[in-house]
């Protein structure tokens, strides 16, 4: 069934009084819907995702301004991650698989309620420090050798935006 699905788990600990340590992993699942792959990629004249799944496990250290309640943070965090991904370029197919270590920094806000539930909101920038990386032409027409290029200059950004969204409980 086309669609997208992700999902983590994380946890944090404290490590004092304003500085907590998380451990966390992410998956994500992607395949989507031919018409919507074959209109991006005519209208953007760029490669697209269109099938594909990876996944990240990473640990990090944050400042809480208020350990138990409402707070902003900020953070670091490093993470590993592996991605098999296919992509699409006109009539051109490929396959990428990616390893890579991605260290960031993250700010935002965290709301505890009194039961205890918390929302956090943040965002931040990623520095990708790419272990290794494959870009295999599963087609040769007279597009695949442009396709492989872009696909090339995607993967290879040096600055990553991050956004991050949780929903968690204190006890």
């Amino acid at each position: 069934t086309p669609g997208i699905a992700s999902g983590g788990l994380s946890v944090e600990t404290y490590l004092g009084h304003n500085f907590a340590f998380r451990v966390g992993g992410s998956y994500a699942d992607v395949d989507l819907p031919q018409r919507i792959v074959g209109t991006v990629n005519d209208e953007k004249n760029s490669p697209v995702v269109n099938r594909g799944y990876g996944h990240t496990a990473g640990a990090g250290v944050r400042y809480y301004d208020d350990p138990i309640g409402s707070s902003v943070y900020a953070g670091m965090d490093i993470d590993y991650s592996i991605a098999k991904v296919g992509w699409k370029f006109h009539d051109e197919l490929y396959r990428t698989e990616r390893y890579a270590a991605e260290p960031s920094l993250v700010a935002g806000y965290r709301s505890v309620w009194h039961n205890g539930v918390l929302a956090r909101i943040g965002a931040g920038v990623g520095l990708p420090s790419v272990a290794a990386q494959h870009v295999v032409t599963e087609t040769s027409g007279p597009d695949a050798e442009e396709g492989e290029e872009k696909i090339n200059d995607i993967l290879d950004q040096q600055v990553l935006a991050k956004l991050d969204f949780g929903f968690g409980v204190m006890f």
